[in-house]
C-alpha cells in the first residue's frame, strides 16, 4: 500500500473489511489509516521483520486495531489526530512523533504503551498494562490506566490531567517564581542586590526550567522587591 487507506465504513460495528500487515513494508510509514467502525487493522508481522514494527504517520476513526505478539504499531504523527476506537491484543503501541495523539477508546495492549515524543492525551481506558514515558514525550489527558505509570529519561505526566494518581486540575495563567524576592532563605546562595546576583540569576533560571519540564504551557514571571 504506497499511500493512504480508508478501511471500512461507519454504516455498522460488524467487521466487514480488514486490512492485515504481515510485513513492515505492507503499508507505507508515512501512511494516514482512516479506521472506520466496520475496520479492523491486524498487524501480525513479528520478529525478526524489522522487530516487528508496522509504522504509521496517523490512525483516525472509530474501528479497531489489533498487534499481534512481538509486533508493535509506531506513530510518527507530526500533526495532531484524534482516534476514537480500540486497539488490542499481544503487541506494543509506540509514540514518537512530535505531534498530540488524543485517544478515547479501550487501548487493551498485553505488550505495553511508550511515550518517546509528543503529547500522548489519553480520554479512553487501558485496562491491563502500564504506560512509559520518556523524554521528550509527555502523558496528558483524563483516562484510566490501571497498571503502573512509568517515568524515566525526562517523560513528563503533564499537569492538567487528570489521571488518577496523577497531578491534575486547573491550570495557572501565570507562575510567578521568587515573588518579593528578599533575602530570605536562598540569601546566602543568590540575592537581587550587591555581589550575589549572579547566584539569584542562576536560581531564577533554574526555577523556570523546573516550570517549563512539568510541562507546564504557562507565563513565568516573579517580582524583585
Amino acid at each position: 500500500i504506497p499511500g493512504d487507506a480508508v478501511i471500512g465504513d461507519d454504516t455498522t460495528t460488524n467487521t466487514t473489511a480488514t486490512l492485515r500487515s504481515l510485513h513492515p513494508s505492507t503499508i507505507n510509514p508515512n501512511a494516514n489509516i482512516a479506521l472506520h467502525k466496520s475496520g479492523l487493522l491486524d498487524i501480525e508481522i513479528g520478529p525478526p521483520e524489522n522487530s516487528g514494527i508496522q509504522q504509521l504517520a496517523t490512525l483516525t476513526g472509530y474501528g479497531s486495531a489489533s498487534v499481534a505478539y512481538g509486533s508493535e504499531i509506531l506513530i510518527s504523527n507530526t500533526v495532531p489526530f484524534d482516534f476514537y476506537g480500540s486497539i488490542g491484543g499481544l503487541g506494543v503501541l509506540e509514540k514518537y512523533g512530535t505531534g498530540i495523539m488524543t485517544c478515547w477508546g479501550n487501548l487493551n495492549l498485553s505488550g505495553g504503551i511508550n511515550v518517546w515524543n509528543g503529547d500522548f492525551k489519553l480520554n479512553g481506558i487501558v485496562p491491563n498494562t502500564s504506560v512509559a514515558v520518556f523524554g521528550p514525550g509527555r502523558l496528558r489527558g483524563g483516562g484510566t490506566v490501571s497498571q503502573l505509570v512509568e517515568l524515566s529519561s525526562g517523560g513528563h505526566v503533564a499537569v492538567d490531567s487528570a489521571l488518577p494518581d496523577r497531578q491534575g486540575g486547573t491550570m495557572p495563567d501565570l507562575v510567578s517564581i521568587g515573588n518579593e524576592v528578599d533575602t530570605g532563605l536562598l540569601g546566602s546562595i543568590g540575592s537581587p542586590t550587591g555581589t550575589k546576583f549572579g547566584g539569584f540569576a542562576a536560581l531564577q533560571i533554574q526555577a523556570m526550567q523546573a516550570v517549563r519540564d512539568a510541562g507546564m504551557n504557562v507565563c513565568c514571571g516573579g517580582i524583585v522587591g
